[in-house]
């Protein structure tokens, strides 16, 4: 603290920029363009750390960015992405399409067993059971019986075909 009084030809008796208090330290000083190269060539001279401390540019007349302009950002860049936000969202449906046609049924087609192990295979068909079991008890949804889907278990036929049949 004596190097900054110092620079600052500022002393702790009569103090004009830096009061010390019981638990530390306060600046009191009136920063204005000649204090601030006052500062600067005091600081340069005394080669103290100092020269870029947040002392010196908390306030400057040259268009220094302060903490106001820093939340004037910030606050203009939010407002700019909540804006974006809103715009994607209202416009993807027109950009990317909707279908107007709601599902009305869904197969479940067998799944496969790719443990390798043919003992494991009624795991799978258990698994195709109860997701045909848990669809089907949706009661705007029509699901096909795993009697009717089961003819496609190792089957290479194409999707458009099922769905045909």
């Amino acid at each position: 603290m004596n190097k900054i009084r110092e620079a600052l030809s500022d002393s702790a008796e009569e103090p004009r920029y830096i009061e010390t208090l019981a638990n530390g330290y306060k600046f009191i000083g009136e920063i204005s363009e000649q204090s601030e190269r006052l500062f600067r060539r005091n600081c340069a001279v005394a080669a103290s750390p100092l020269a870029t401390s947040p002392l010196a540019a908390h306030s400057d007349p040259r268009g220094k960015i302060t903490w106001r302009k820093r939340y004037l950002a910030a606050a203009v860049g939010l407002a700019c992405l909540i804006a974006v936000i809103f715009l994607v969202f209202d416009t993807a449906p027109m950009v990317f399409g909707t279908s107007s046609a709601a599902i009305q049924s869904v197969a479940v087609l067998p799944l496969k067993n790719l443990s390798g192990d043919p003992s494991q295979e009624y795991f799978s068909d258990s698994m195709t059971d109860e997701l045909i079991t848990q669809l089907a008890k949706i009661s705007s949804l029509s699901v096909p019986s795993a009697g009717s889907v089961v003819r496609y278990k190792n089957t290479s036929a194409s999707t458009s075909e099922i769905r045909r049949d």
